[in-house]
């Protein structure tokens, strides 16, 4: 966290604002995600909603300001566009793949009118449908005026120097350095509105009231499986994010007060105050940060029978569960194996009486209080992988934390693309914006 240069997906990123917007939108979505996303520091969802752009063909528009917007949404410019959360600018063509889209849209202009809204085809450039409207949501997390940005890095500035000072005043004129030069990289970032990823540790400094994952949704439900886990799990993160930060206080990588942007079980515990929390427990005990249970339900469930592919075992299996009232859905992977299927409970007699999806399902369950069941394809033809594993080389080396820890001329090996030697961090201005 904070200083470090970890490689970060984007496309996990990507993903997340696609899951934020379906839950601020109220479009129908089951967001699954581990306890450390969750309870991650974010946005306001107000600010989040705010910093949209909405296009309506037909109308006037300031070519220069939606450009300005893009970027400030964390729009990446190029000179054509090929993935999520970038943008181009021909003419008076605009190219914008939104991290919610499946394809891109074109937004033409005659003159300052909106001419034509449409999706397109990034490989073949083919138009693909006409739209009237379309609503543009960030593609980075941080999303803020340019004066919020501002106010920010004084802000920043303000706390380190004060830190700084105090090191000064205990003897200790290295450490006072040290922070100075990383107030100085971090207000540069800020400023710049660069390495937002990098930003996000230091979201404190943008915003009073962070908000959490459970903010964004606009009704719905919040389940939580096994809290005592989910406990468990925090405490350990707990003590090894304050281990981490002891040693990064120590080298004027943070200041104190940049502990308020970890997340910890304090703020796991604020999911209770949502209105509707259900929770999943193995055994009916007592849930720290709950007083009371409104209800308690009993769920019994089982896997189904593997088939292994013998017809007639699955055919007396689904004879007996219709026979006994279930309803019965079954899931494949492919749109041959649900069509053939189907012929089979046709051959069979038990045409409309089970159900078919589409989708993928690691294994069956059935649930018999409710009488409800669904059988994996995996379950009837036993397309378990069961290769064998690829042998997996234990790392020898020490893996790189921070790329403050090398020194130019340092050989380095990546995971991808093998041995290298490290020369040096250079910026480079890239249509017109610096980056590292």
């Amino acid at each position: 966290f904070f200083l470090r240069y970890d490689a970060k997906n984007h496309d996990q990123m990507i993903e997340r604002l696609k899951a934020l917007k379906a839950l601020r939108t109220g479009q129908p979505a089951v967001v699954i995600a581990p306890v450390s996303a969750a309870i991650k520091k974010m946005t306001p969802h107000s600010l989040f909603e705010e910093n949209t752009i909405k296009l309506k063909r037909g109308e006037e528009i300031d070519l220069e300001l939606v450009k300005a917007n893009l970027v400030k949404l964390g729009y990446e410019r190029m000179e054509i566009v090929d993935g999520r959360g970038q943008f181009s600018v021909r003419g008076g063509i605009i190219d914008v793949f939104t991290p919610d889209g499946n394809h891109p849209y074109r937004i033409e202009l005659f003159g300052t009118e909106i001419d034509s809204i449409r999706t397109f085809d990034e490989d073949t450039q083919r138009s693909l449908e006409n739209l009237k409207y379309i609503e543009i949501y960030p593609a980075e997390q941080i999303t803020a005026s340019e004066d919020v940005f501002t106010k920010a890095a004084d802000k920043l500035r303000r706390d380190y120097t004060k830190a700084a000072s105090s090191a000064e005043r205990a003897g200790k004129p290295e450490l006072a350095d040290k922070i100075q030069r990383t107030a100085g990289e971090l207000s540069e970032y800020i400023e710049r509105v660069a390495n937002q990823q990098l930003l996000e540790n230091y979201i404190h400094y943008f915003y009073d009231n962070p908000e959490y994952l459970w903010d964004y949704m606009s009704g719905g439900y919040v389940m939580i499986d096994d809290p005592d886990r989910v406990y468990e799990a925090l405490e350990l993160r707990d003590r090894e994010q304050q281990e981490d930060f002891k040693v990064m206080l120590e080298r004027g990588q943070v200041i104190g007060s940049d502990d308020a942007g970890l997340s910890d079980t304090s703020d796991f515990m604020k999911v209770f105050k949502q209105p509707d929390v259900t929770v999943f427990t193995p055994f009916p005990k007592r849930v720290q940060g709950i007083e009371t249970f409104d209800n308690v339900y009993n769920l019994q469930s089982r896997q189904t029978l593997t088939f292994s592919g013998k017809m007639n075992v699955l055919e007396t299996e689904l004879k007996a569960y219709v026979k006994k009232g279930y309803k019965v859905t079954i899931v494949c992977s492919s749109e041959e194996r649900l069509s053939n299927l189907k012929e089979f409970t046709e051959r069979i007699g038990l045409e409309g009486k089970i159900l078919f999806e589409k989708g993928s399902l690691t294994a069956g369950i059935d649930f018999p209080t409710e009488k409800l069941c669904w059988i994996s394809e995996s379950d009837i033809f036993a397309s378990r992988k069961t290769g064998r594993k690829k042998k997996k080389f234990k790392d020898a080396g020490q893996k790189i934390q921070s790329f403050a820890d090398m020194r130019e001329g340092d050989y380095v090996v990546h995971e991808n693309h093998g041995i290298g030697r490290f020369i040096g961090i250079e910026q480079l201005s890239v249509e017109g914006e610096k980056k590292d």
